[in-house]
């Protein structure tokens, strides 16, 4: 296909979602959770986050998953607001990893 395909051009119009799965368990520590954080503000720095363009979803685990502090797709419609709520996550001091309760 050409890149003047309408059907190649409609695919670059879809939103893409990027979710993060953040390990905020003892064996993670207080000092890399946050260096975590840092990385995935810096990581979303060149996108341009919408509905209509990149939707960006965070959940936190250790022992288990953290629903409460969960940010779904769709909740921020722009970059700022969506790099402070992923920032402000905070890490709880527990003795297990539970990787697959983040994921699930």
């Amino acid at each position: 296909m050409s890149v003047e395909d309408p059907k190649e051009q409609s695919c670059w119009f879809k939103p893409v979602d990027i979710a993060f799965a953040i390990d905020g368990s003892e064996s993670i520590g207080q000092e890399n959770f946050t260096l975590s954080l840092q990385f995935i503000k810096e990581f979303l720095e060149p996108f341009t986050i919408s509905n209509a363009s990149i939707r960006v979803a965070a959940v936190k685990f250790s022992n288990r998953a953290h629903p409460e502090s969960a940010i779904p797709f769709g909740r921020y419609n722009n970059k700022k607001n969506t790099q402070d709520a992923i920032t402000q996550l905070r890490w709880h001091h527990t003795t297990r990893t539970e990787t697959g309760e983040g994921m699930e």
